[in-house]
Order: structure tokens, then C-alpha cells, then sequence
């Protein structure tokens, strides 16, 4: 299962609990419905659906999720580079003349 609460099946996306996300579970589909196991315990169950790249998502699966990542252990924290953009050297046409001419005018 992926870091972020949701499991792929055949080209769709599932959402699991986000305290399960990052686990290794097992899935079952049975009667138009995909099962979540981890372990002996069924921990979510979707209708599956047609078509490909959906994202089914049920609310209670992400609610409550931590914004402190120090309260999951290995979770990633975003930062942000504040980058500005490079000093350029500005030169007069002539010297772009000069040096296309061999350097000589």
C-alpha cells in the first residue's frame, strides 16, 4: 500500500485508513466489491468501480490525520526552497558583434 491511505486495483485508487497507510495488506474482490485485509481483519470494503485512473475515497478513512509528522514515525515532512533566479551579466549588442567577428571589429 502506498504512504498516502490508498491502495491500487486495476488501475484505480482505494482509500484505506490512514493509520494502515504504508502497511502491507491483502486485497479480495468478491461480488462487485473490493476488500481490504491486513492480516486476519477486514479494514475497508469499497464498490468497485468502472473505468480506470478513479480515486474512491471514503471521508472517515483520512479524517483526523495528524498535520504534526512527528506524530508518525518515518512520515515525510514538505519543505519549501525559496530559490531567486540567477544574477545574469548584461552587455551591450556590440560585444555579442565583437565576438561573433573573431574578437576583432
Amino acid at each position: 500500500m502506498s504512504q498516502d491511505a490508498f491502495v491500487a486495483w486495476r488501475s484505480n485508487r482505494y482509500s484505506v485508513p490512514w493509520q494502515e497507510a504504508g502497511a502491507r495488506v491483502a486485497l479480495r474482490e468478491s461480488a462487485g466489491k473490493l476488500e481490504v485485509f491486513r492480516g486476519p481483519e477486514r479494514i475497508a470494503s469499497h464498490e468497485l468501480v468502472d473505468g480506470r485512473h478513479q480515486i474512491v475515497r471514503l471521508k472517515e478513512h483520512h479524517a483526523d490525520i495528524p498535520l504534526n509528522p512527528a506524530k508518525r514515525p518515518g512520515a515525510k515532512t514538505r519543505i519549501h526552497i525559496d530559490a531567486a533566479a540567477p544574477q545574469v551579466e548584461v552587455r551591450p549588442l556590440a560585444a555579442y558583434e565583437s565576438a561573433a567577428a573573431g574578437g576583432v571589429r
